[in-house]
């Protein structure tokens, strides 16, 4: 007499497949497929974009919709490393270009420089009352990453720029901590030249 375990037992084993002598030895290998080529593509443009995005990212935008009311960009100074606000601006004409300096008034301290002609050109610098820089007062240098938007593209005598800026400064080597600082605000000027 058969028992009802034995039955249950036998339909069990009755509804899996048959499998072949070597069929344990292949369920545990791992099967692993080369990566293809889209998604080395895609891994390959995703870095692209990051490095291009984040480390070479030099933008001007223009927003002729854009309002400001004062200059106040947040900087850190680069002898004392306090933070501190540039709120002064100055103009010059030369010919068909306008510098436009932003900067603390003072003996001495850091600021931005626009230099608008055909193209929009962005500077930081130091300034002191003396020449304190391998015999220089002011020093401009490039720097490493911005991101400005402007109300216009080209300014003349009485136009007002508005923007707002977001500006990373090379590491400053007559910092004594070699600082790299952050320029980032609004702006507002006249221009009266």
């Amino acid at each position: 007499m058969i028992s009802v375990a034995a039955l249950h037992a036998s339909d069990a084993n009755a509804s899996l497949p048959k499998r072949a002598p070597n069929a344990s030895r292949q369920s545990r290998q791992i099967i692993t497929k080369p990566v293809g080529n889209n998604m080395k593509t895609t891994f390959f443009a995703l870095t692209l974009f990051f490095i291009f995005q984040f480390g070479f990212c030099q933008r001007i935008v223009i927003d002729s919709t854009l309002k400001t009311t004062e200059t106040r960009i947040n900087t850190t100074d680069y002898l004392y490393h306090n933070e501190y606000y540039l709120d002064y601006s100055s103009d010059k004409k030369l010919n068909d270009t306008i510098e436009i300096s932003f900067y603390k008034r003072g003996l001495g301290g850091n600021g931005i420089k626009l230099i608008i002609t055909d193209t929009i050109i962005i500077k930081t610098f130091i300034y002191a009352d003396y020449a304190r820089f391998d015999g220089k007062s002011v020093v401009f240098d490039d720097p490493k990453f911005f991101h400005i938007k402007l109300n216009k593209r080209h300014f003349i005598k009485g136009d007002t720029l508005m923007g707002i800026v977001q500006i990373r400064s090379n590491p400053i080597l007559y910092s004594p901590k070699k600082i790299d600082p952050n320029y980032i605000g609004e702006l507002f000027h006249i221009i009266k030249n």
